[in-house]
């Protein structure tokens, strides 16, 4: 079966994506966190900082992307990173493109 990070792309520029330390993007209008009730997401690529892997994500209202760690016990193990995104994002109620995500992993 396909990882999650092997179907959506590693960002090896990440220096001008903004590091959302409250999950939600710099506008204040989208987080992947249906309780903060903001607009969803697409879940867009991951990175590979010097501070560890971070999800990439897009806001649907400024388009500027934005980045964090997922829950991750170690934020460095691409394994955890690859199940926790599948594990915490990969349904509609967090992202907008989890749809097609799902269709990419089944081909």
């Amino acid at each position: 079966m396909k990882k999650i990070i092997d179907v959506i792309p590693k960002i090896a520029q990440y220096g001008d994506i903004f590091y959302a330390k409250d999950f939600e993007c710099r506008c204040g209008k989208s987080s992947p966190w249906p309780s903060k009730g903001l607009a969803k997401p697409a879940l867009v690529g991951w990175c590979e900082t010097h501070f560890g892997l971070t999800a990439v994500f897009e806001c649907p209202v400024c388009g500027e992307r934005f980045m964090f760690h997922p829950s991750c016990d170690s934020k460095f193990d691409l394994e955890q990173l690859d199940s926790y995104l599948g594990i915490d994002y990969l349904d509609d109620s967090h992202i907008s493109n989890a749809a097609e995500i799902e269709e990419l992993l089944k081909q």
